[in-house]
């Protein structure tokens, strides 16, 4: 016998006839169901995050400068208001209030499948909804807003801590007072004298803001946090 000789345990056996098996079509389409698995669930995640969790949105007019420039992108969290009401001076990112009353904005599913489909879609033929719009909230539910002088009286008081006003000398045409609806706020873009808001179209109410701006994504990659 053989001083040499090592018996082979059972292990290293069955690793042996593993090593043996021949590859077989059925091998390798789960292989590929199993990566498919993983890809789709990856992209998937993606999806529900940027849908359900995050909003990203392209400021595409000057009505927010120089707080948030035209082709900036902003970010936030689309449950910000979730367990909690905008604060003043917040800047919130909310359905376009301007599209006819019969549109209804999309639920989290059908944004989900627009996203997905859109790619495979022809450029005439794809689903295009309204840009939001994004703005500081100013006045509260049950507050009295004015605006008088250039300035923005809540209550009859000048407003302290309004300092995002811009345009010449930060200055803006007057509007008589009005009372902010409960479930709803008085919200002004921060270039004041370029902005189409609550001055023209109303009250944004409570059910149409869709998240909290935390930061903003300049051209060249330039982050910057919201005030």
């Amino acid at each position: 016998m053989d001083d040499n000789f090592v018996p082979e345990t059972g292990e290293e056996v069955d690793a042996e006839q593993q090593a043996k098996k021949p590859i077989t079509p059925k091998v390798v389409i789960r292989e590929i169901a199993s990566w498919f698995a993983w890809i789709a669930g990856a992209v998937l995640l993606a999806v529900f995050i940027s849908q359900a969790l995050i909003v990203n949105a392209r400021v595409i007019s000057g009505s927010m400068e120089n707080t948030i420039m035209t082709n900036d992108r902003v970010v936030g969290l689309r449950t910000a208001y979730w367990f909690s009401s905008p604060s003043r001076f917040d800047v919130v990112v909310f359905n376009n209030p301007t599209v006819d009353d019969n549109f209804n904005h999309p639920g989290v599913i059908r944004r989900m499948t627009v996203f997905v489909t859109n790619p495979l879609r022809r450029q005439h033929n794809r689903v295009i909804f309204p840009e939001p719009y994004v703005k500081r909230v100013i006045g509260l539910p049950g507050e009295t807003v004015e605006i008088r002088g250039g300035y923005v009286y809540i209550n009859g008081a000048r407003l302290e801590g309004d300092v995002f006003a811009r345009g010449p000398g930060g200055r803006m045409g007057d509007h008589p007072p009005v009372v902010v609806p409960e479930g709803h706020f008085f919200v002004l873009g921060d270039n004041r004298n370029n902005s189409s808001d609550s001055r023209n179209w109303g009250m944004l109410e409570r059910g149409e803001i869709i998240g909290r701006i935390n930061f903003g994504i300049r051209p060249g990659l330039n982050f910057y946090t919201m005030r």
